[in-house]
């Protein structure tokens, strides 16, 4: 339980409004067994936009073949087989003192009939 404190300092309350807390190993593991997050996407940020910021898409379009198929980090020497992408994420509003950038990074299967589990890693490099 959190100090009344701390929950004033978070900004924690718990109005009737939908939006709900709970453990993640006593809870929510043992009722779901995926989630699925779902955000805005490029255009319609750009058209609830309200200030100067530009928001730019970059697609890298890859698959998983037989070649290209890693794994996962429990076997590193086929996981490095994996699809790998750099970028970098530069001051968006050099006219501004914040030095932060904000990213949204979304993989998806464009084959619906046959879903398998996919994950990604961030790695600074």
């Amino acid at each position: 339980n959190l100090k009344d404190s701390v929950k004033k300092e978070l900004g924690l309350t718990f109005d009737d409004d939908g939006e709900f807390y709970m453990d993640f190993n006593l809870d929510f593991l043992k009722y779901f067994g995926e989630i699925e997050i779902v955000h805005k996407t490029p255009a319609s940020m750009m058209e609830q936009q309200s200030s100067n910021r530009k928001y730019e898409v970059i697609p890298f379009h890859g698959a998983w073949t037989e070649e290209t198929a890693g794994g996962c980090l429990n076997d590193i020497r086929n996981f490095v087989k994996n699809p790998q992408y750099m970028f970098s994420l530069t001051d968006p509003d050099p006219d501004d003192d914040e030095m932060t950038c904000s990213v949204i990074i979304s993989l998806s299967q464009k084959i619906k009939k046959e879903k398998h589990d996919i994950g990604f890693r961030i790695y600074q490099v």
